[in-house]
C-alpha cells in the first residue's frame, strides 16, 4: 500500500508539475523497507500482515470519484496490482530514486523532498516492467 502510494503521489507530482500540488499533504519518509506515508503507517498499522479491510478507510466519507487524484490512485493501483512485493520493492528502491538518495541504514523520519520525488518521476517516465 505504501509503495503504491508513493508511486501514486510521484507520478501526480509529475503529471501536474505546473500546479505545484502535490496528490498528499505530507512528506514521505525514507524508511528501511521504502518510502512511508507516516499517516498511513499509523493508520493501518495494527493491521499486521493481516489484510486491510475495506472498512478501515472509512474515515474518508467524501471520496469524489470525478478527481484527479482518485483516477490517479486507481490508475497507478491498475498499473502495479499484479506487481509482487520484490518488484514493488524495485522500483520504490531505485539506486537513482529520492528513497536511495536520501535513506540512512537504522534511521527513520528523513523527510524525502517532493522536489527529489518530481526529479525521480522526470528520471524515469514510466513504472519498469
Amino acid at each position: 500500500m505504501q509503495k503504491i502510494l508513493y508511486l501514486a503521489h510521484m507520478f501526480y507530482l509529475g503529471l501536474n508539475e505546473d500546479e505545484n500540488v502535490p496528490l498528499i499533504d505530507e512528506e514521505f519518509e525514507a524508511w528501511e523497507f521504502g518510502p512511508v506515508s507516516p499517516t498511513l503507517y499509523h493508520h493501518v498499522k495494527s493491521f499486521g500482515y493481516n489484510n486491510i479491510p475495506k472498512t478501515a478507510f472509512l474515515f474518508k466519507k467524501d471520496i469524489d470519484r470525478e478527481e484527479t487524484e482518485y483516477h490517479m490512485l486507481e490508475d497507478t493501483y491498475k498499473k502495479v496490482k499484479d506487481k509482487s512485493a520484490l518488484e514493488l520493492v524495485r522500483i520504490t528502491h531505485w539506486d537513482q530514486g529520492a528513497w536511495a538518495a536520501v535513506y540512512v541504514e537504522g534511521t527513520r523520519h528523513i523527510k524525502i523532498p517532493n522536489k527529489m520525488i518530481l526529479d525521480e518521476f522526470r528520471a524515469r517516465k514510466t513504472i519498469p516492467k
